[in-house]
């Protein structure tokens, strides 16, 4: 079995190569935070989870049963990070007597459902005459624009975390630019006189 069988195991069904391609994808925001903090992104995944928990807080205010649904999923996942590959999830799914595609089509589930609770809650908020505000109905909008905000942080650490990540780099991107920026305007070394032996010049 290739490495990349391994992390990614493909069953040829369309919602595991879907998966896949996402995860990959997605992932690149933890590889690019490792890269910038020399962090794990394992910070990245508790750090996702944390903000959505406050998000998803937010709306369970205002009455929101997503909020309170998703609220209570991101504090677990903030406590308790499950950081293992498809092939790992789909044995412990196998274990559990789950079938491998549940947390695959939760995962695509999740990514689809903000960009509805964005749209419409920001677009109900724009276009909402400022002189005619109806308490509820702005509440309302700002929940449903607040939920889908949360779901981005959520989604981020969802993927990420099952992406086969490289260990953090020992010096950030920001120390390596430093130093080859300092490299680039120190001035180059004079070098030293080389002595000559007059007797040298003797025949």
């Amino acid at each position: 079995m290739s490495l990349e069988d391994q992390f990614y195991p493909e069953d040829g069904s369309p919602l595991t190569k879907l998966d896949n391609i996402l995860i990959k994808s997605i992932a690149q925001v933890g590889k690019a935070y490792q890269q910038m903090t020399g962090r794990s992104y394992k910070d990245l995944v508790k750090s996702c989870y944390k903000i959505s928990t406050w998000g998803f807080g937010l709306t369970v205010l205002g009455g929101s049963p997503v909020g309170f649904l998703y609220g209570a999923l991101s504090y677990e996942n903030y406590s308790h990070p499950d950081c293992s590959s498809p092939l790992e999830e789909g044995i412990q799914q196998e274990a559990g007597g789950q079938p491998k595609w549940v947390p695959k089509l939760l995962r695509l589930t999740q990514l689809s459902v903000y960009m509805p609770f964005l749209f419409l809650g920001g677009n109900y908020l724009l276009g909402m005459d400022s002189t005619k505000q109806d308490f509820f109905s702005y509440s309302g909008a700002a929940i449903f624009y607040t939920t889908g905000l949360s779901f981005i942080p959520y989604n981020i650490a969802e993927y990420t975390s099952k992406a086969d990540m490289p260990d953090p780099p020992e010096k950030t991107v920001w120390k390596r630019t430093g130093e080859k920026l300092k490299d680039l305007l120190s001035p180059a070394p004079t070098p030293a006189p080389i002595p000559i032996d007059s007797f040298s010049f003797r025949f």
